[in-house]
């Protein structure tokens, strides 16, 4: 039988309630465990009328005399859930690293929080890569159709160019394919890499990256992989995007120079039915697509269809690695 954990992420969000109502039907030949503080739990259960069904990983006990979780209160930040959201998904994480489970799959996580523990202001992905020293390790956004693979994350905007490298197109370019293969059993990816300036920078008039940098770096990969893999760009992200109208598929997944150059199509094809996946890790991490909603926390208002695809999702590709 499978395990799968799932974590509840930032207490003061969605998450506890996400998680309860994404475990409600259950899934053959699967075991589903949450993963978090059973006090919240339970706290929030009692609030929302919706029983806690399966197996709870309970984190109380490591908190003692760290964390109160009696005093997490729906959408106020404290040290309290900073405490509660790193203790829950750490325990999951080293119960996949140690073989007990087969995949760790994540509710929203505030990144804010961490400051008020006097940790960096890291999500899930920066933690994993540190833990597992997986320096190619990559972002991936995917829905039914779209997937999208981030060349830079969490960067602003005026730093984006000088990150937009050859090594790193490299790399991201390369554990996509290997991952598609792996994870989705597709035996000769279609990978679309979009360029970084508008019109793909008009032959240099809006720009030099896609002459110096992207371009040459395509070639090379589509070369190198020549009948394992359909490598090709750099393609204008105005006009890529626009392939993918009337239920069409055109690519296995589309490299992007940026954050918001991927996930603005994503969530716009696919908002609450995508998943986020860390790529390039040895063990299996799946994620929602959205923030952790303080606005509605503890209200019985959150959608938890993200979540549960991104269960699903983790399943189907578990049982394919088994």
């Amino acid at each position: 039988m499978l395990r799968v954990l799932i974590t509840a992420g930032d207490p003061a969000g969605i998450g506890p309630e996400v998680v309860l109502k994404a475990m409600q039907a259950p899934i053959s030949g699967v075991e589903l465990v949450a993963v978090g503080s059973k006090t919240i739990f339970d706290k929030v259960a009692k609030t929302l009328e919706c029983p806690v069904v399966g197996n709870i990983l309970d984190v109380d006990s490591s908190l003692s005399g760290i964390a109160d979780p009696t005093k997490v209160l729906p959408g106020i930040m404290s040290a309290e859930g900073a405490h509660i959201q790193r203790a829950s998904f750490l325990a999951a994480v080293e119960e996949v690293a140690a073989g007990r489970a087969d995949a760790v799959v994540t509710a929203p996580w505030t990144k804010a929080l961490m400051p008020l523990i006097g940790e960096p202001a890291f999500g899930h992905t920066e933690i994993l890569a540190e833990r597992f020293n997986a320096p190619n390790h990559v972002m991936m956004l995917a829905g039914p159709r779209l997937r999208v693979c981030l060349v830079t994350t969490h960067t602003s905007l005026r730093e984006v160019p000088d990150k937009v490298t050859r090594e790193r197109i490299e790399a991201v370019t390369r554990t996509t394919v290997a991952e598609l293969k792996r994870l989705y059993g597709i035996a000769r990816p279609r990978v679309a890499v979009l360029a970084l300036n508008p019109h793909a920078g008009e032959l240099g008039a809006m720009g030099r990256e896609e002459i110096d940098v992207i371009k040459p770096t395509i070639e090379a990969l589509s070369a190198e992989f020549a009948e394992r893999a359909e490598i090709t760009g750099p393609y204008p992200a105005d006009t890529l995007f626009s392939r993918y109208a009337s239920g069409a598929t055109p690519f296995d997944a589309v490299v992007c120079m940026y954050h918001d150059q991927g996930l603005i199509p994503l969530k716009t094809l696919h908002f609450g039915e995508a998943i986020n996946i860390t790529l390039g890790l040895p063990i299996l991490r799946t994620s929602v697509d959205h923030g952790s909603a303080y606005d509605i926390a503890w209200q019985g208002k959150a959608d938890a269809g993200s979540l549960r695809y991104a269960i699903e999702s983790a399943v189907v590709m578990a049982q394919r690695l088994r």
